[in-house]
């Protein structure tokens, strides 16, 4: 998975806030996706397994996380071991 463009809270996926040119986000780099979705302050991923990655700006609880930091300039795991159906698609 690449990233470019304005990445100031962190939708890139990597520790850039500007990337001029396509850029391997390294550490999605050995994963299976199934699909992908970005938006203005946070990006996502779905694997073939259903697992969610996130990463990007989390104020008002925008990626499903209640606590920690503001804003996540790398891909972390959801746990999603709460949720009775299998991620299937994100949009």
């Amino acid at each position: 998975l690449y990233c470019c463009g304005l990445g100031i809270y962190g939708q890139l996926g990597i520790s850039k806030k500007i990337v001029n040119i396509p850029t391997l986000i390294e550490s999605m780099e050995n994963q299976s996706l199934e699909s992908f979705s970005c938006g203005c302050f946070h990006s996502l991923a779905l694997q073939s397994d259903g697992k969610l990655i996130i990463w990007g700006y989390i104020s008002n609880d925008y990626l499903g996380l209640s606590e920690g930091e503001e804003y996540h300039f790398s891909p972390i795991f959801v746990d999603t071991s709460n949720i009775k159906q299998r991620v299937t698609k994100i949009y």
